[in-house]
């Protein structure tokens, strides 16, 4: 059976309206696209008249009585009913009628029956549609479709009203109505409630009092607001509240217009919902957007007190996992979906799948959010009238399956008295869902076998999650599914959108303000980007990173203790949850000494078991220690610091940061037992831009606190380039860049923050990627001599020398900061110079091959040389603009601008770097002030004021909450367009009010 339920709203009858019936049939023609329809109810959630004239009220009813009978001949059905409830505008209201400010001192219950009166002509008119007949206030309607009772509560908020939008929070219902609204629900009932007002018009208590009696409902409809949209909102605990919001239906055809539609099938027991919006110029009605909303079947359902222990959290103590959990950007690994799909896998994709698949597997590493991810998945399998259960591990009993799942049921349900589990068993096997977390840790494979076996072949619908693929399991789900490939989909780290969602709703539930979300955000988007892999992105460790720099007493985003206080701390805390009787100290020094002999001694990242025994015995010997080899190499598996090799008996550290980080260790300790002993250390600077160097002098600088460290490389940067000149684009050196000047930089749009969004997350993804082992020894130590590798080697020091210049401030002297800010001014500038300056002296020739190359794959496009200068000249300068930006990320915070300012700026370059330094810190008002004085300083500069102008908008792309006055004062100071500043501003608007 398939019912449509069609909602209009707020049409506003006038007597102009009189003969207006085109769109009328245009939603009819719209809505005979859902066929095949077995019955239609008209939903009609107020305001059919403009001011309750008589008049309107006939013009209302011969508009509805075409709509229907139209409706029931074009869908082929019987006569429609409609349930209709009054609107403010229903009411009679002249213009001397009482006020807010009266009706806020009235009694309301006194003044009820003289309210009501002022609806005597809607309740006339619905009386004609059996609505209303005997009680005013809320209406009840029953009608049987198929197995199914609807039962439909018609709330009057009408009353109260001023027509002005001061009215807010007026409205008032009586205290019976939410009992009436609260009563038990059968079996196959379906509630919904038709309001004209929503909840958020009434005074406080009844406002309240609808949230309770909402729970009780499957869909809520509201009109008023004129704004058509499916909304989903959350009561705190298991159930979702589907409300449905009625858009303005005006009958002019030159108007803008909207009306909703649910179609409810018997047989998937949901609710398919269409939005349909007026298109002015065609004269058609189309969907904007549709949705699937289940149906919530009441009754036999997990209990509160074990939701509650499930959804607990023991690392966001007092707090439900429904509260903050961000769904992940799962990736599917099998071949139900399309790998190379865009689009992002939902909700609805994960039971549709299930659903068809019968079967699903969820892979990700621990701490990846599995649990997390099935609990979800448990309590949304509820509202979509699905019978959970869920074995993990400790639950598991292989010889007594049976009654396992007899003792999980009575575990996780109502209690009915003996007959819990007699219940559960004589619901449809095809809504049970087994949901089993980390099955691959079921060590005997006949149990998995035997789990599996128990629910695919009774027809249950199974969800299990992995840490790793388990062929053997894979079989065994397949030949269930009689030989079907297992559906997979993969948790990936959360990137910035995820963890930026995870930031926002740790801080909603911790009452953190904008300031100290922004802070945290920054912070954690410093570690990825200058410290990348160091830490896992894995959302359980990233609650520990949260709660972290929320405990801080600074809000300063970028810092000091980031790399030495969480993954050190995270490495000593791995080894001494498994450590036993072993020393700690001695564990990371056996470590230390591993990791050296592996890099200077052996060269291999790889290493044979026997090879490993006797490094450590080794280290017995000259440490005078007395170490267990095999005990060492058990603690440091189940710690992720070194792991065997599946396909061969050799070990190696387990990521590349890692094996960097005992390296780094060990050449510190040597370094103080003896500060000439500078051969590794030396070694590793040169090499800084092969294999983990790079990561091994950056460990190092933190380990340390070494300013020395940091000057030697300071020092060795601007060397590197000593014979290079320093970009100036006011001298002009590099010409072609200059074509680029007379570009119009506008605001972002919305599509260029996603598109921002993506590139990010993206680039994130490739940085972590690259934390895996990928021949970090493959290169010749006479590649360090190559110019291309100097450049780069130049660019590792000055990014290194920026992030030591915030993790030291304080401890430097200023003779020391003067040093460093030479070379964080100086070497960016030659590094662009070096690395552009072949391009101007091979420019003509570089033009004449892009010409030959479009004129061969585009010819259509019929590009110029001068547009190939201008792209060319475009490209340098994003480039020179990245390295300086590069550089600015790495150095500048709230207290290093200070002395970032402090440098005499002799040239333009000099003072485009300053600014850069100025946005990166994240004061958007200093930023524009700044921006604003130095492009009036070089308005004689065209390239300068570009230059501006993208930085500007790098600013506005990036920031999270942008107050869109300093947006008006960067363009009302002509650096940068309005184009696209309506809607950037709608979306940052949007954030501020969440």
């Amino acid at each position: 059976m398939k019912l449509l339920l069609v909602q209009l709203s707020d049409i506003h009858c006038q007597s102009s309206d009189h003969n207006l019936f085109t769109k009328i049939d245009k939603a009819v023609d719209a809505l005979c696209s859902l066929t095949p329809v077995d019955d239609v109810i008209l939903v009609f959630s107020g305001d059919l008249t403009n001011n309750a004239s008589n008049e309107q009220f006939k013009i209302g009813q011969d508009i509805l009585e075409r709509f229907l009978s139209k409706l029931a001949q074009g869908l082929n059905c019987k006569p429609i009913p409609t349930l209709i409830v009054p609107g403010n505008h229903d009411m009679v209201l002249p213009s001397d009628s009482r006020t807010a400010h009266d009706i806020n001192g009235w009694n309301k219950d006194e003044h009820l029956s003289e309210e009501l009166n002022r609806l005597s002509s809607f309740f006339e008119y619905a009386k004609t549609k059996d609505c209303f007949q005997t009680e005013q206030i809320v209406d009840v309607v029953t009608k049987k479709y198929d197995k199914f009772c609807f039962q439909f509560y018609l709330i009057n908020s009408a009353p109260y009203s001023t027509r002005e939008k001061e009215d807010k929070q007026l409205h008032y219902l009586p205290s019976y109505v939410g009992e009436k609204l609260s009563e038990s629900v059968l079996e196959n009932t379906i509630r919904i409630l038709i309001c004209h007002h929503s909840h958020e018009w009434f005074d406080w208590e009844t406002k309240e009092m609808l949230k309770r009696a909402f729970i009780y409902s499957d869909i809520i409809f509201f009109g008023h607001d004129h704004q058509a949209e499916s909304i989903l909102i959350s009561n705190g605990s298991t159930q979702n509240i589907n409300i449905i919001m009625g858009g303005q239906f005006a009958p002019n055809c030159s108007l803008s217009s909207a009306f909703n539609a649910l179609l409810f099938d018997s047989d998937s027991l949901d609710f398919k919902y269409f939005e349909f919006v007026w298109k002015i110029p065609e004269q058609i009605f189309t969907y904007k957007s549709k949705a699937t909303i289940p149906y919530r079947q009441p009754g036999f359902s997990p209990s509160k007190k074990y939701l509650e222990k499930l959804l607990m959290n023991n690392e966001q103590p007092n707090t439900n996992l429904l509260d903050y959990f961000v769904f992940p950007k799962l990736i599917p690994t099998g071949n139900v979906f399309s790998n190379d799909s865009t689009e992002e896998i939902d909700i609805d994709d994960i039971f549709d799948t299930l659903n068809f698949e019968k079967a699903i597997k969820i892979v990700g590493r621990d701490r990846s959010g599995k649990t997390s991810l099935l609990k979800y998945l448990y309590t949304e399998s509820i509202i979509r009238g699905y019978f959970p259960i869920l074995i993990e591990k400790k639950d598991y009993k292989d010889s007594k399956i049976e009654k396992m799942f007899r003792d999980m049921i009575e575990e996780q349900y109502e209690c009915l008295g003996n007959y819990t589990a007699e219940s559960y068993n004589q619901k449809s096997h095809s809504h049970q869902i087994i949901f089993i977390d980390d099955i691959d840790l079921i060590q005997s494979e006949k149990a998995r076998t035997n789990l599996i076996d128990y629910v695919l072949s009774s027809g249950r619908l199974l969800v299990y999650s992995v840490r790793n693929s388990v062929e053997n399991l894979e079989e065994v789900v397949k030949e269930r599914l009689q030989g079907k490939d297992t559906c997979s989909f993969e948790i990936p780290p959360f990137y910035k959108e995820s963890r930026d969602a995870l930031i926002e709703n740790i801080c909603k539930i911790k009452n953190k303000s904008l300031a100290d979300k922004a802070s945290i955000i920054v912070a954690l988007d410093y570690l990825i980007q200058c410290q990348s892999g160091f830490f896992s992105l894995d959302p359980g460790s990233l609650l520990q990173y949260i709660n972290y720099f929320m405990n801080k007493s600074t809000r300063e985003g970028k810092g000091i203790e980031t790399l030495s206080l969480v993954f050190e701390t995270n490495i000593r805390n791995a080894i001494l949850a498994h450590l036993g009787n072993e020393n700690i100290n001695v564990v990371l020094s056996a470590l230390e000494y591993l990791a050296d002999h592996m890099y200077f001694k052996l060269r291999s990242e790889l290493i044979e078991v026997h090879i490993y025994v006797k490094i450590i015995e080794d280290f017995n010997r000259r440490r005078k220690a007395a170490i267990n080899v095999k005990k060492l190499l058990e603690i440091c598996q189940k710690s992720h610091i070194l792991q065997e090799e599946e396909t061969s008996f050799n070990i190696r550290f387990s990521d590349k940061n890692t094996f960097a980080y005992f390296v780094a260790k060990y050449i510190s300790r040597e370094y103080e037992r003896d500060a000439s002993n500078m051969t590794k250390l030396l070694y590793v600077m040169n090499h800084i831009c092969f294999g983990i160097n790079d990561t091994i002098v950056l460990f190092l600088a933190f380990i340390r606190s070494n300013t020395k460290i940091v000057l030697d490389i300071a020092a060795k940067s601007i060397e590197l380039l000593q014979s290079y000149q320093e970009w100036d684009f006011e001298k002009n050196n590099i010409p072609f860049l200059t074509l680029s000047s007379n570009q119009n930089i506008n605001v972002p749009t919305l599509e260029d923050t996603k598109a921002a969004k993506k590139q990010t997350e993206q680039i994130e993804k490739e940085r972590l990627e690259s934390v895996k082992f990928q021949g970090i020894f493959d290169y010749a130590d006479e590649d360090v001599n190559k110019e291309h590798i100097k450049i780069l080697t130049a660019l590792k020091y000055a990014q290194l020398v920026g992030r030591a210049l915030i993790d030291q401030y304080g401890m430097l002297e200023a003779s020391e900061i003067n040093q460093i800010l030479q070379t964080l001014y100086t070497v960016p500038q030659r590094i662009i110079y070096a690395i552009l300056m072949p391009y101007q002296k091979h420019h003509d020739t570089m033009v004449k091959s892009l010409k030959r190359f479009v004129e061969k794959e585009i010819p259509e496009d019929n590009i110029t040389e001068d547009e190939i200068k201008i792209e060319l000249a475009n490209a340098g300068t994003i480039l020179a603009l990245n390295i300086l930006n590069d550089i600015a990320y790495n150095a500048s915070n709230s207290s290093t601008i200070i002395a970032l300012r402090d440098i005499k700026a002799s040239t333009m370059n000099y003072k485009i770097m300053q600014l850069m330094m100025e946005e990166n810190v994240g004061n958007t008002e200093e930023f524009v002030s700044k921006a604003i004085s130095l492009h009036d300083d070089l308005e004689k500069n065209p390239y300068a004021k570009m230059l501006i102008a993208k930085i500007a908008r790098k600013h506005i792309l990036y920031s999270s909450y942008i107050n869109h006055r300093q947006i008006d004062r960067l363009i009302s100071g002509n650096i940068i367009s309005p184009k696209g500043k309506k809607m950037l501003i709608a979306e940052q608007g949007s954030k501020v009010k969440e």
